[in-house]
């Protein structure tokens, strides 16, 4: 692999730190409502059972804590597969958050979650852009 332009592993050094602490926040999130029961009620709907929204912790993990450091290990080392990781990655991403918008516009006391999630919409597509962009400079 050719060594990169300043200008070029900037900009990929940035992508690959947001997807380690994409990855680094949803381990703390899962985290902190398995040990704080008082936080759940800011993410569940009210009169849901915790563990209806409990189903959504391994999918949660695999998808948007796993994918994301892959993708993060794929990127650096140069795999030739790195950008279908961080679509797939992308993907995860923004149905989540759009679950969670879901959630808010039906229980309006979750914003929380929506307010999260939010930046899941745009982060790891920016990621996976800048990553089609060097495929494509070569």
């Amino acid at each position: 692999m050719p060594p990169r332009s300043p200008n070029r592993a900037h900009p990929r050094r940035i992508a690959i730190l947001y997807l380690l602490l994409q990855g680094l926040l949803v381990w703390g999130f899962w985290i902190a409502l398995a040990t704080t029961p008082e936080l759940r009620s800011h993410f569940v709907m009210q009169g849901s059972p915790w563990q209806a929204f409990g189903a959504f912790m391994l999918p949660d993990i695999v998808m948007l804590a796993a994918i994301p450091w892959v993708a993060a290990w794929a990127w650096h080392t140069g795999k030739g597969w790195t950008k279908y990781i961080l679509w797939l990655n992308t993907g995860a991403a923004a149905y989540a958050a759009l679950c969670a918008i879901s959630l808010f516009l039906s229980d309006h006391h979750l914003w929380l979650g929506a307010t999260m999630m939010a930046p899941l919409l745009l982060l790891p597509g920016l990621a996976t852009r800048i990553a089609s962009r060097e495929d494509a400079q070569g």
